[in-house]
């Protein structure tokens, strides 16, 4: 198992971006929208691609159905093939339960929150809210949205011929039916049956089981909402690792790491967020992780700086900031128990040397049609994004023991920003965070990094003949 970090010491930069007394939170948002608005304010700066989409349509891979549009819900139905895993009333309470999912993430992550260059918020326009409610009915032409399961008809037969043979689902949108203006369209997701497949490596998609139902539909209707594939979330490209490990038989022999990452795959499945999130929400950040490889040199020394003790079993981290209280809690627990230590941000000062740019699928686009009066025509509203690693260096002052110096890593980030005529302001989403702090000797040492888990590793631990269909 093998993650790579940055432990190198960074460089301190003279650049600040604002006062030092202000927290991380106003310095990692006042340095995102510097970047994105290119200003020559940003040291170190390069540039970012603003570019196009290769010729696609400015809808493409932007959410299907809008809160505003006439009925104010999607109409839904479904097609079962007659040798399909899944009764009837699973089919339908799998689509039932992910639209609420769906409704309760976006909820919760805040994905129309904006705030202008003072922080202060603008209201989300109500035409980009994304539709999360359903309506079932019977199939017709008419129906905005048909789900397929295992069935087949000429439509779905032409949309296969353009894809990879080892497809197992995939959600696609018919633009011909798209209304921009009335946040309508027509689309179909299809999900494949494995029993009409030659492969028993198919065999661990087994949709009698409702969680892996779930969770495969949830990833099709993640894609409906707009959102592209993301490692780490239930929209991660390839879903293999998720089936498959979260099928991994367990016995008395399986070593106790092992056991507990198969426990977290299995909870995984009807998850939006694994170990990465689609969306962070920069206002109130609760993030679990460890201290580096599990077991690992590194784990020992740090849990014994804090801690005053060697740790017994697992070791587990969490870290929770939140803007308005200005302040970081972060916590440590192993098998003895756990303690909070907390602490607020001093003198954090963004490394330029470690920022990094680049552009990434946007998560969550939405895209819009708006009569312009002014140009006398059409203009669209889109929310675009780009990929940046940040680095912020400082101290943390902790109510329990005086002072420590700081590195934060941030990235790689995805700060989206929605764009509309000349106006632009900036919502940063933020995953792979880990936190390292340095000894008396000036060694960077872990205290916190986003969970480490490798199926290739668990895999190889167990035996292929722990997997269902293995021969």
């Amino acid at each position: 198992m093998q993650k790579l970090f940055s432990l190198g010491m960074a460089v301190i930069c003279t650049f600040q971006v604002a006062r030092a007394d202000e927290n991380i939170f106003k310095k990692v948002k006042t340095q995102s929208k510097c970047i994105i608005n290119k200003s020559s304010k940003c040291m170190g700066g390069g540039s970012m691609d603003g570019g196009g989409t290769g010729g696609m349509r400015v809808e493409e891979g932007a959410a299907w159905f809008y809160a505003n549009k006439p009925s104010g819900v999607i109409s839904v139905c479904y097609k079962i093939a007659s040798s399909f895993k899944a009764s009837e009333a699973s089919v339908k309470t799998a689509i039932e339960q992910s639209y609420k999912t769906w409704e309760a993430y976006i909820s919760q992550s805040n994905i129309y929150q904006r705030t202008d260059d003072n922080d202060q918020p603008i209201p989300y326009p109500e035409d980009l809210k994304i539709a999360t409610k359903i309506a079932f009915e019977p199939c017709s032409d008419s129906t905005e949205l048909t789900f397929y399961f295992g069935a087949r008809e000429p439509r779905i037969n032409n949309i296969l011929k353009s894809m990879a043979p080892a497809i197992k689902g995939f959600a696609f949108r018919e633009y011909k039916d798209i209304d921009a203006i009335k946040g309508t369209s027509k689309g179909v997701v299809w999900i494949f049956d494995p029993t009409q497949t030659q492969s028993t490596d198919d065999d661990y998609y087994d949709w009698s089981k409702p969680d892996l139902l779930q969770a495969i539909v949830n990833h099709e209707v993640g894609h409906t909402m707009g959102v592209h594939h993301q490692d780490g979330t239930i929209m991660q490209e390839n879903l293999d690792s998720l089936f498959y490990l979260s099928q991994a038989t367990i016995d008395q022999n399986t070593p106790e790491e092992t056991r507990q990452i198969i426990s977290q795959y299995r909870t995984f499945l009807n998850k939006v967020d694994h170990d990465s999130s689609l969306v962070f929400n920069f206002d109130d950040i609760d993030v679990e992780g460890t201290m580096g490889l599990p077991g690992s040199v590194e784990e020992r020394e740090a849990f014994r700086f804090f801690m005053q003790r060697d740790p017994v079993g697992k070791v587990a981290t969490r870290i929770r900031m939140n803007e308005k209280k200005k302040k970081i809690e972060y916590i440590i627990k192993d098998e003895r128990g756990d303690k909070t230590f907390t602490a607020k941000p001093e003198n954090l000062v963004p490394d330029i040397a470690n920022f990094t740019f680049g552009t990434v699928n946007n998560q969550f686009k939405r895209v819009r049609k708006i009569y312009d009066s002014q140009w006398r025509g059409y203009r669209f509203e889109t929310d675009v994004s780009a990929s940046v690693t940040l680095s912020m260096l400082g101290t943390l002052k902790f109510d329990q023991f005086s002072k420590l110096d700081i590195k934060f890593d941030f990235g790689p980030s995805a700060i989206g920003y929605f764009k509309a005529g000349n106006n632009t302001s900036t919502v940063t989403s933020l995953s792979n965070i880990s936190l390292l702090y340095f000894d008396q000797n000036r060694e960077p040492r872990i205290m916190f990094v986003e969970n480490i888990y490798d199926f290739g590793d668990v895999q190889d631990e167990l035996g292929s003949q722990s997997f269902p269909g293995a021969k």
